[in-house]
């Protein structure tokens, strides 16, 4: 089973992760799973009728683009499962916006806390409202120049990575367990925020290339 297009028939298979490729793409009530180190595009809006469920597995990869997932199905984001966000509204718990529009969104099924969460969109962004208060990793990798907008506070896990595109922290409080890695070109706007560096080991913060400023900073 390759990565690839969500539309290509080869990049699925109806038994398992190692099964045969299949000659369709999934059907709107079918029980989707991206896993096994794979990555999925959707490469237009698709939809999920219940009782048809997609779930992002653990290592699997979803990059949603700019493209809606809507229905009256779920879809459900397993530990360690990451997303690719491209929606303007980001993703949300409910109503006709963002990435996922399905009926039931868990975007922390079983609040596992442990979720990759990457916004991709190549305009401006907020995260929305559908970001989980904790995640594994939180990554920014937008087209230069564009911006995502934090909308709420979030506890990290492991690592925060800004690696283009640019970040509006706003006001609010990250709190982040790993490391920091702002890559050349990229940009945190600081605001009134503050960044909270809470791990129990050694941390790191990189910015080769670009400017950080912390107007709030808590080590420990």
């Amino acid at each position: 089973i390759a990565n690839g297009d969500w539309s290509t028939p080869a990049n699925w298979s109806t038994q398992d992760y190692g099964g045969i490729v299949t000659t369709i793409q999934p059907t709107v009530t079918a029980n989707v799973y991206i896993g096994d180190s794979k990555s999925i595009t959707l490469d237009g809006d698709r939809t999920a009728t219940s009782p048809g469920v997609v779930t992002v597995d653990s290592s699997g990869l979803f990059l949603m683009q700019g493209n809606i997932l809507s229905g009256t199905g779920t879809f459900r984001l397993e530990a360690l499962g990451a997303l690719g966000i491209g929606h303007a509204s980001g993703i949300t718990s409910s109503g006709a916006t963002g990435n996922v529009q399905t009926s039931t969104r868990l975007y922390n099924a079983g609040t596992h806390n442990r979720g990759h969460f990457i916004y991709t969109g190549g305009a401006t962004q907020a995260s929305g409202n559908g970001l989980p208060s904790t995640t594994q990793t939180l990554t920014v990798w937008k087209t230069g120049g564009t911006v995502l907008t934090m909308g709420s506070n979030i506890a990290i896990n492991d690592s925060l990575h800004v690696r283009s595109g640019s970040l509006d922290a706003s006001s609010r409080t990250f709190t982040i367990g790993g490391n920091m890695l702002v890559a050349s070109g990229a940009v945190v706007t600081p605001q009134t925020s503050q960044f909270v560096f809470s791990g129990t080991t050694t941390q790191s913060v990189s910015a080769t290339g670009a400017t950080l400023v912390f107007n709030n900073l808590t080590i420990g």
